[in-house]
Formats: structure tokens, C-alpha cells, sequence
């Protein structure tokens, strides 16, 4: 009996785990963030949370342009830090002004020796989220430890995830950090 009703639970349990997950014709999720890849919006770089800030279909880590470019700053230097890893260096000033889109930033991560020097911004966002913390987010080119890449940079003011402090998050075509800022500040506006 009792081998019975765990059989029943077990079963009961995968139909709705069936029923949770979206089927996928193909059953594949090619960069394995549990997103099958027919419903995918960025399926070669994991993107769980599936963001699509301009609605165009493309995940914010796929598109270089995944904001519409407005007037704002995204300024600031110090010391970033996530669970054993304490050693990410950065220094930004991103701005975008009438149409005109500038700025120099570095982030150097000192426990890979990874030194990412952003060389040309594309876009540049600043606003609020959904629950009323300024975010910035940024795009575009940048070198890797010298090699031509791709960036993503956002940065969020204030308590995330019940920690203090503001958080950066960068990601190129072979780097990814993200973290809390422990010495400095952190400005988007």
C-alpha cells in the first residue's frame, strides 16, 4: 500500500512538472538556462529571465541595442565583491546627451586577470524598475584582455536581494561578472 502511494505521488508529481515547463518540439536548450530554445528570445547565452527590454523578440544579452538610447549618466569607480570573489576593480563614465552617446570605462578583475576597457557605447538607458530602483544599463564595444567584444553593463542603486549596496553586472563574449559594490559609489541618473 504505502509503495502504491508513493507511486501515485511520484506520478502525480510529474504531471505536473509536464504540465509546469512549456513542451518544446525540439526538447533542446542549447545554452542550458533551463529555457527550452523554441521559447527562447537569446538561446546561444544563458538568459533565464528572459529579458526583452525593447520588445523587438531578441533577449537583452543578445541584442546590441536592447534599450532605446535616453538622456542619462552612468558614473562611478571602486571595488565590487560576490560570495569568495572580491577582487573586480571598476571605473565608469557612460553618458548619453541630445542623441550623442559617449564614455570611457574598466573593469579589472584581479582574481582572473581579465581587464575589460569599454571603447565605443551604443546605447545607454537609465530609468526605474519595476519596483522603483534606478537602474542603467548600457551596450557596445569593448576590449577584452585586448580583444574586440561585445558588452553588456547594468548597474542597480540600492539593497538587492536583501544586501546592501548597489550591484554591477558586465558580460562580454567571454567574460561575466556580477556583483556588489563594497568600496566607491555608483550613479545612474
Amino acid at each position: 500500500m504505502r509503495a502504491r502511494r508513493a507511486l501515485l505521488a511520484l506520478l502525480s508529481c510529474l504531471a505536473f512538472a509536464a504540465l509546469a515547463v512549456p513542451a518544446s518540439a525540439s526538447g533542446l536548450d542549447s545554452d542550458g538556462d533551463g529555457v527550452p530554445d523554441d521559447f527562447d528570445n537569446c538561446d546561444l547565452v544563458a538568459q533565464t529571465w528572459q529579458h526583452d527590454a525593447d520588445g523587438d523578440g531578441l533577449g537583452n544579452l543578445c541584442d546590441p541595442t536592447p534599450y532605446t538610447s535616453v538622456d542619462g549618466r552612468i558614473s562611478g569607480g571602486g571595488q565590487a565583491y560576490h560570495l569568495f570573489h572580491d577582487g573586480v576593480l571598476f571605473s565608469l563614465a557612460l553618458r548619453s546627451s541630445g542623441g550623442k552617446i559617449s564614455g570611457t570605462g574598466r573593469v579589472h578583475d584581479t582574481m582572473t586577470g581579465t581587464t575589460v576597457r569599454i571603447i565605443e557605447v551604443d546605447s545607454l538607458w537609465v530609468g526605474l524598475d519595476s519596483i522603483g530602483r534606478e537602474v542603467g544599463v548600457a551596450t557596445g564595444t569593448a576590449l577584452v584582455n585586448g580583444v574586440e567584444e561585445r558588452f553588456y553593463f547594468e548597474t542597480q542603486e540600492g539593497e538587492i536581494d536583501g544586501r546592501g549596496g548597489d550591484y554591477i553586472e558586465i558580460r562580454t563574449d567571454s567574460y561575466t561578472f556580477g556583483g556588489h559594490v563594497r568600496v566607491g559609489n555608483l550613479e545612474a541618473d
